[in-house]
């Protein structure tokens, strides 16, 4: 079972992590729940989460990006 975080800001945005397909794929599910599925925030999220998804952990288990 995979924990999926979503950290809620004071100004309303939704703060969240990236991670492995399986990972992406649940927050993916989540985010379209709360966006009532809007196409749109689908398609920024789409991009957002697909960045990590191809990439090989060499130590550890988390994405860090600059």
């Amino acid at each position: 079972m995979t924990d999926i975080t979503l950290e809620i800001m004071p100004s309303g945005h939704i703060k969240f992590k990236r991670g492995d397909k399986e990972y992406n794929s649940k927050v993916r599910q989540v985010i379209s729940n709360l966006v009532d599925g809007d196409e749109d925030v689908m398609a920024e999220i789409d991009e957002f989460l697909s960045g990590s998804e191809d990439s090989e952990l060499l130590i550890g288990d988390r994405i860090f990006c600059g």
